[in-house]
């Protein structure tokens, strides 16, 4: 039981519900929870929704792009929301490796998470605690399963160059991308 977060059969509604059924999971938090302890990492083809359930691995927007479409087709009134937060050592343990090598303690980054009933629920990785972070979330914005790849990445690149200028844009860009591999399984 996720206690906030709502619970329903699966029925065959979509191809998002009949994989999950496929693959032996009959309830909405029983998807939840089995999203929750995927690997961490980009699977194959990162953008791809379906994909992240067919190789058991995602990062946050792919894990929450496959629960916020699987709610879509239970008509469960989920949203799936982007913040930017100060990606830390503190905050997000393995990315201290590669930021001690730079003049940054931090660097912004998008996280991909779900709201319902205005309460958060991240069902990103086995030690992500499922609600009640005390993650503070600059530039919230709310967007769609299919827009994980394209309107995230705008948000997620316009809030690095607001920040650290367009002339180091890419700097920062690429600086995220070791930090990501770092953490990933």
């Amino acid at each position: 039981m996720i206690e906030g977060f709502p619970d329903v059969p699966i029925r065959d509604c979509g191809e998002i519900s009949h994989q999950f059924l496929e693959n032996g999971i009959r309830t909405f938090h029983e998807a939840c929870l089995s999203v929750r302890y995927f690997a961490y990492g980009r699977p194959s083809e990162p953008y791809n929704i379906p994909v992240v359930l067919k190789e058991k691995k995602g990062t946050c927007s792919g894990k929450h792009a496959l629960i916020a479409s699987l709610a879509n087709e239970l008509n469960i009134p989920v949203k799936l929301v982007v913040g930017m937060y100060k990606m830390s050592e503190e905050n997000t343990p393995g990315v201290g490796k590669v930021l001690d090598d730079t003049e940054y303690s931090y660097i912004p980054e998008a996280h991909v998470f779900l709201m319902y009933e205005g309460k958060k629920f991240d069902f990103t990785r086995e030690s992500t605690p499922i609600s009640g972070s005390k993650t503070e979330y600059d530039a919230v914005s709310e967007i769609y399963p299919d827009e994980i790849g394209t309107r995230r990445q705008v948000l997620h690149r316009d809030y690095l160059a607001n920040w650290a200028g367009m002339d180091h844009l890419e700097y920062i860009w690429n600086l995220r991308e070791r930090c990501i591999k770092a953490i990933s399984s």
